[in-house]
């Protein structure tokens, strides 16, 4: 059984990825602090002048702060939204898609899958760590095979999102 969905990706779709990245990206963001002030700062600090532990905390706050409400600054998503694959073929246990250039291409089996996310207009399908990667299947797309089929290849995995 093959199923593909060809064709470029919404402005809704699109959006989502974006929220999905920002997401990511705060929750990394968030996990800075707590390893930084548990295992770095201690060795770092222990002998210092007070004033010397003062600035050093305040610039990590500040930095932290910067990172964590800023995340756009330090990556792109409308460059990976635009290189985002035009083709996914799913058949044979696998997963491929394919895009404009060399980035877009994965090659991703079955049992990576953790879960597809039903989001009304498209599938959102997220593998497991620590190849965290996503592909997301617009239902409008579907050029070979039907989404009952593509339902029935993910049925325990799929999780209808409600709004």
């Amino acid at each position: 059984m093959r199923i593909r969905f060809k064709g470029e990706i919404s402005k809704e779709s699109k959006k989502y990825i974006v929220k999905q990245l920002d997401k990511g990206y705060r929750l990394m963001i968030l996990g800075f602090p707590i390893i930084f002030f548990l295992v770095v700062a201690p060795m770092t600090i222990i002998d210092a002048p007070i004033i010397a532990r003062i600035m050093f905390v305040s610039v990590v706050c500040i930095v932290w702060l910067l990172l964590c409400f800023c995340p756009r600054m330090h990556y792109k998503p409308l460059d990976i939204i635009n290189n985002y694959p035009i083709r996914i073929d799913v058949e044979d246990g696998r997963i491929i898609t394919d895009g404009k250039d060399e980035k877009a291409y994965q090659n991703r089996e079955f049992i990576d899958v953790k879960k597809v996310i039903d989001c009304g207009n498209f599938y959102y399908v997220k593998y497991y760590w620590p190849f965290y990667r996503y592909t997301l299947c617009q239902k409008d797309l579907i050029i070979e095979g039907t989404i009952e089929e593509f339902e029935q290849l993910f049925e325990d995995k799929i999780v209808r999102k409600t709004k």
